[in-house]
C-alpha cells in the first residue's frame, strides 16, 4: 500500500523560525548601532581634518630642486618611454579582452555572425585566429559552424577587423 506524506508548510517548521529569528536580530542591531558608528566616523574625519590643518601650519615648505638641462632631457625621455610602454600595455589589455579566455572565441565578432545567421543556436565556434597590424588595429579569421537555410550543417570562414582606436569590428570577409 502506498502510503502518501504531506509536507508541513514552511512557516511551521523549527529552522525557519531560527532564521527568521536570527536575520530580525541582525536588522534591529544593525539599524540601533548605525547611530553610533555615525557619530564615531564624523569624529575621526573632525580629528583627521585639525591634525591635517595644524601640520600645514606648521610645516614649512620645501624649495624644489633646480634640475640640470641633462637632467630635464633624460626626464623628457624616460616620460616619453614610460608613455610607448603604456600604450603597448593598453593595447596589450584591449586585445586580450576581445577573445574569450574559455575557447578563444572574439565574443562582438560572434554576437555579429549570430545576428546574421538563419539558426543563431546552431553556431560552434571552432577556431580564432588574430594577427596584430602596424596601425594597432587586429585582424580576426575565425572558423564557425551553422546550419544553413536547408538545415544542413556547414563550415564557414569569417575575416574581421577590430580597430582599437574606434573600438569596432568590421567583417571584411566571408
Amino acid at each position: 500500500m502506498i502510503e502518501i506524506i504531506k509536507k508541513k508548510p514552511i512557516y511551521k517548521k523549527v529552522w525557519f523560525w531560527i532564521i527568521a529569528l536570527f536575520f530580525l536580530i541582525s536588522v534591529i542591531s544593525a539599524v540601533t548601532g548605525d547611530e553610533n558608528s555615525s557619530n564615531t566616523v564624523s569624529n575621526n574625519m573632525n580629528t583627521i581634518q585639525e591634525a591635517k590643518s595644524q601640520s600645514a601650519s606648521t610645516v614649512a615648505p620645501t624649495p624644489k630642486p633646480t634640475l640640470s638641462p641633462a637632467e630635464i632631457a633624460k626626464k623628457a625621455e624616460d616620460d616619453k618611454i614610460n608613455a610607448e610602454v603604456q600604450k603597448v600595455t593598453d593595447h596589450k589589455i584591449w586585445v586580450d579582452a576581445l577573445f574569450s579566455p574559455w575557447d578563444g572565441s572574439c565574443k562582438e565578432l560572434v554576437k555579429l555572425i549570430k545576428d546574421n545567421m538563419n539558426d543563431p543556436d546552431s553556431f560552434k565556434h571552432v577556431d580564432t585566429r588574430f594577427t596584430n597590424n602596424k596601425d594597432d588595429s587586429v585582424t580576426i579569421i575565425m572558423k564557425y559552424r551553422g546550419k544553413n537555410s536547408f538545415g544542413g550543417v556547414v563550415t564557414e570562414y569569417v575575416e574581421a577587423k577590430a580597430d582599437y582606436k574606434t573600438n569596432m569590428i568590421s567583417i571584411v570577409s566571408q
